[in-house]
């Protein structure tokens, strides 16, 4: 506990690039299927990676109102990621159905940003999302949702 206090207390590069490692490792970890976790190891990465970009995005749109594409695209990525955790099998028997935690994301940049800089997040989160773990068949849904 104290050595993550320590690492916690640096600042700047030096996190970052612990924090950059770790995640490396933890995903190295994912990839090659390491069972001693009770969990998927790239979490790890998730959570090292996604809580700096969340605080930053917080602390941007509540002190100055500062909203940038990449923080909206990161995010919209990390409830993706989150979402699929969920599933609504048990509910509705239906295929691909799911909460659409990624369109609170697109609402908000529709809202807040114009409209080709909501168009590019979305479209970019549908891209790099698929990529990620869903397939050519999810870019296609997605993209054909999209421009609905």
């Amino acid at each position: 506990m104290r050595y993550l206090k320590q690492i916690l207390a640096w600042g700047g590069i030096k996190r970052e690039l612990a924090f950059l490692i770790i995640s490396g490792i933890a995903l190295a970890a994912s990839i090659a299927g390491f069972p001693a976790l009770p969990f998927d190891a790239a979490w790890v990465a998730i959570i090292l990676c996604g809580v700096p970009i969340i605080l930053e995005a917080v602390i941007g749109l509540v002190t100055s109102f500062d909203i940038k594409a990449d923080v909206l695209v990161s995010l919209a990525l990390m409830l993706s990621a989150v979402e699929r955790l969920f599933s609504l099998d048990l509910l509705l028997p239906v295929p691909g159905l799911r909460l659409g935690l990624p369109n609170i994301v697109t609402l908000f940049a529709l809202w807040a940003l114009p409209a080709k800089t909501a168009l590019l997040i979305l479209v970019l989160r549908c891209v790099l999302a698929s990529l990620f773990g869903g397939g050519a068949s999810a870019l296609i849904f997605s993209l054909s949702g999209t421009f609905l």
